[in-house]
């Protein structure tokens, strides 16, 4: 059975059964919170959808956004860390996007803060799912410390092997590469990103460079390059636009929590629903 939702322009997303995938465990974090609910998880996906494409295809990056048509919303795909020689379900929920025949991108689903259900949008493992999809193949996703795995039937398929982080690569030589390649001064700021920051800096036309702190003594750097707002009634999104350089995709549409104005953006690895604080970032 389809189920059709149509609410902005001409995007309508319909519920897909004819996605081939391996049916994962209820045991995912973003399910948890639902368990007394009376709508399921796939449901507030379903609805939010339009939304989280739509803010992905106001950012420019995503071209297959921009045609009109019906646009499909595949069966969610099993997604596992490895860890500690042990797999354990991902705090997550993929669900493939299908436009043509073709999957073209993917949508995200993990708890907020609030624990409500946020939405991203992503172009990461489009190929592979596509080939599944083409095959009828069943698929999963295996995320380690240093690869992420594509299992399609049989064949595994190793996507960004060995991820090497300069551990010299500081905020002061950021600061220096920005100043000695583009003549660009800049500003540390040791304080969380709130929404209102990234509203700030986008209007003045300044990206920012941003650093993600795992630890006391490991993190990671993304740029914030964008953001969108979309009001409904009494009801507002934000919708935040990065790149990150550790999944070949780069772009990523981050719906954040409806009380970010005056809250801080976290960052979520595309296999986690692990937030972390963006602890400093630089002004132009």
């Amino acid at each position: 059975m389809k189920k059709r939702i149509a609410k902005l322009l001409t995007l309508v997303v319909v519920c897909s059964l004819s996605f081939t995938v391996v049916e994962a465990d209820t045991g995912h974090a973003v399910n948890e919170v639902m368990e007394d609910a009376s709508v399921t998880i796939d449901e507030i996906v379903l609805d939010k959808a339009p939304g989280i494409m739509e803010a992905a295809r106001v950012s420019g990056e995503y071209s297959n956004l921009d045609n009109s048509g019906t646009y499909y919303l595949g069966n969610s795909i099993p997604v596992y860390n490895y860890v500690d020689n042990m797999i354990e379900i991902a705090s997550v929920k993929y669900y493939p996007v299908i436009f043509n025949e073709n999957v073209i991108g993917i949508i995200i689903a993990r708890l907020g803060s609030e624990n409500e259900v946020l939405l991203e949008y992503s172009e990461a493992f489009v190929s592979e799912l596509n080939t599944s999809y083409k095959l009828h193949e069943a698929v999963c996703i295996v995320f380690t410390n240093d690869c992420q795995l594509v299992y399609l039937g049989d064949e595994v398929k190793k996507i960004n092997v060995e991820i090497n982080i300069d551990p010299n690569f500081t905020e002061s030589s950021s600061k220096q590469i920005l100043s000695d390649k583009y003549n660009l001064s800049t500003s540390t700021n040791s304080f969380a990103l709130k929404m209102s920051d990234v509203q700030r800096n986008i209007k003045a036309n300044n990206p920012i460079a941003s650093y993600v702190s795992y630890n006391l003594i490991s993190g990671h750097f993304i740029v914030v390059r964008g953001y969108s707002v979309n009001s409904v009634s009494a009801s507002t999104t934000y919708f935040v636009y990065i790149m990150d350089p550790l999944y070949s995709s780069g772009y990523r549409t981050l719906e954040v929590s409806a009380k970010a104005i005056d809250k801080e953006i976290q960052y979520s690895a595309l296999s986690s629903g692990n937030k972390y604080n963006i602890t400093k970032y630089l002004e132009l």
